[in-house]
């Protein structure tokens, strides 16, 4: 158990929010709470920036967000981007190309740093919450700068053999993930929800040791992990339940508010 809060990491879908995609008023009061006492409250999700900030910014307990599974941190107030992590054009055609030589029936997406986006039709229908933008015949021909993620889907596979075998032929300096949705995400080595919260952790002066983090899916393992107490949904994947420090209630439940009520005593 930590001695010290000083973060409250929290995913979006499935752990802050309820099936309906809405915040309680309970977990509302909770963390309003934390964040006057001082505590950093961070939301980490797989979510783009434009799409997370459909929640976030009506959030006004969040004093930043970890987004695109920790490849980018903005601050919720100004929507002013603090971190980043991504691939050069170069890099990112590379991975693209790896991907489609290995499978090429492979459905490609990219996801560029300055928010901009360009869906094949195959990604793009795996992505309801997707903010606007007509689907392209061949993504790899709009990489026209920096790509925080390539996303990949080969229909009718097995996902996790497909990540691996995709692992196995990219360039260096990119790996593939992923990270809950059906397909690959290939970006940065290293880049992940937890990376990210490290360093907002550091910028204000503390470390892993006073954070607890909550989850629910495969693209918080790290976070949990990496968090000084870690806290599985009770709706989470079991994987997730069995790596985790405490298994609370349902996202439904107010999992997350009944666990930092009783951090904050």
């Amino acid at each position: 158990m930590i001695t010290r809060l000083s973060m409250v990491a929290v995913d979006l879908d499935g752990t802050l929010l309820n099936s309906a995609g809405g915040v309680s008023d309970l977990t509302r009061r909770v963390l309003g709470r934390a964040h006057r006492s001082g505590v950093l409250v961070v939301a980490a999700t797989g979510r783009p920036r434009p799409v997370a900030r459909w929640i976030t910014d009506e959030l006004d307990f969040i004093s930043c967000v970890v987004c695109h599974n920790g490849a980018q941190t903005y601050r919720p107030d100004d929507g002013r981007v603090i971190h980043s992590r991504s691939l050069d054009p170069e890099l990112a055609r590379s991975a693209a190309r790896a991907a489609r030589e290995f499978a090429p029936e492979v459905s490609l997406g990219v996801e560029h740093s300055d928010d901009s986006h360009h869906l094949e039709a195959g990604v793009a229908a795996l992505l309801p919450l997707r903010a606007g933008g007509p689907t392209v015949d061949d993504a790899m021909a709009h990489i026209n700068g920096d790509v925080l993620k390539v996303l990949a889907h080969r229909p009718g596979r097995d996902l996790h053999e497909f990540v691996a075998a995709l692992g196995e032929v990219m360039p260096e300096g990119v790996e593939s993930a992923h990270a809950g949705l059906p397909f690959a995400e290939l970006g940065p080595v290293g880049v992940s929800k937890a990376s990210a919260l490290d360093l907002v952790a550091r910028d204000h002066g503390f470390d892993a040791s006073e954070v607890v983090a909550f989850g629910d899916g495969h693209n918080d393992t790290e976070m949990l992990a990496w968090a000084g107490w870690s806290v599985a949904m009770g709706n989470a994947h079991p994987e997730i339940k069995d790596l985790a420090d405490e298994v609370t209630v349902t996202n439904d439940a107010d999992g997350v508010a009944r666990v930092v009520q009783r951090l904050l005593g």
